[in-house]
């Protein structure tokens, strides 16, 4: 048996976890920025690396590092 919140988080296509955040983000007024970390982590990457281009391709991803961190680089 499912609780609730349970129910509802199996309508996500998600990780449990990320599903479960989410549903509280709304409740903490941070939905939009969950949803921005949340889609992020669900994929592998999001920068093309190709084998032949890789120097270039390092510099370019280098211009979005951010040096307090962040999800990206």
């Amino acid at each position: 048996l499912l609780t609730r919140v349970g129910r509802r988080m199996a309508e996500f296509p998600l990780d449990p976890t990320q599903s479960k955040v989410l549903l509280a983000s709304v409740d903490l007024g941070c939905a939009e920025e969950l949803l921005t970390i949340v889609a992020m982590l669900s994929v592998e990457t999001l920068f093309y690396r190709p084998k032949d281009k890789a120097a270039e391709a390092d510099q370019k991803k280098s211009k979005f590092y951010q040096a307090e961190g962040d999800h990206l680089t």
